[in-house]
């Protein structure tokens, strides 16, 4: 059995892995080395005799963040998105390791500040997934626990925007998109009243008069959406639009 050897002040101490590879650390004190190099020689003889699982490959944030685009992102409508953070991901913290949370901790708290000058809510999207991957990472048993991530509070309700919330307002708004032109008033006509909405990727939408079809255009990449033009005007459509209100859809007061 080997022994703790003087180190710059420190002890270290090695021994031969169930691989027959060697592996040494240092440590600050001559029993906490004995103890240590005692334990790892154990676990190496328990490994090589099949007592003990052999031990777990160390993996990187870059590890789980490869699988998730591989395997995860596919699946989600904001796949997209989940691509863009990770890429920012890899490049901030891909190299540390799962296994070492005060490392991890860290490096989380160093890409926070780098984004600071970011809106609240994307820096918590960032936040949201790299848990999400860190908890796949310990379903997948490539750590032992998941670290608690701080991530910063984001309003619920926002005063940047309001929502249209009477049929008054609805027509007030598609009254000054038709003044913008037939294409703008049709393709916001139809994502009032099909629930779309402007992350879904739409930059311009291209309706020929003979069709019935509104076509998005220059969207994010993904599959051709197309959607219903709203039919011709009828005795209880919107005033001054083309837009008909779906079944169920009533008049203030009535």
């Amino acid at each position: 059995m080997s022994k703790p050897t003087k180190h710059y002040g420190k002890w270290r101490i090695r021994w031969v892995d169930e691989h027959g590879e060697r592996q040494s650390a240092v440590l600050d004190e001559f029993k906490t080395a004995q103890l240590v190099l005692r334990q790892k020689e154990l676990e190496a003889d328990e490994r090589r005799r099949g007592l003990r699982d052999p031990a777990p490959t160390e993996r990187t944030v870059e590890d789980i963040a490869d699988y998730w685009e591989r395997e995860r992102a596919p699946l989600k409508r904001s796949g997209y998105d989940d691509k863009s953070i990770l890429k920012q991901l890899r490049a901030a913290l891909g190299k540390t390791k799962l296994a070492d949370f005060a490392g991890l901790i860290m490096a989380v708290d160093r890409y926070q500040a780098t984004k600071a000058h970011l809106n609240v809510k994307t820096v918590a999207n960032h936040l949201t997934l790299l848990g999400s991957l860190l908890g796949l990472a310990h379903d997948l048993g490539w750590m032992p626990r998941v670290p608690k991530i701080k991530k910063p509070k984001v309003r619920l309700i926002s005063q940047d925007f309001s929502y249209l919330r009477t049929t008054h307002e609805i027509r007030r708004f598609l009254v000054a998109a038709e003044a913008e032109g037939e294409q703008t008033h049709v393709l916001y006509a139809t994502a009032l009243y099909t629930g779309g909405r402007e992350d879904e990727g739409h930059r311009r939408a291209s309706a020929p008069a003979p069709g019935r079809v509104v076509r998005a255009e220059e969207q994010r990449p993904g599959p051709d959406r197309r959607l219903p033009r709203c039919p011709a005007p009828r005795h209880h459509a919107v005033a001054g639009t083309g837009a008909v209100p779906p079944e169920g859809h009533e008049e203030d007061g009535a």
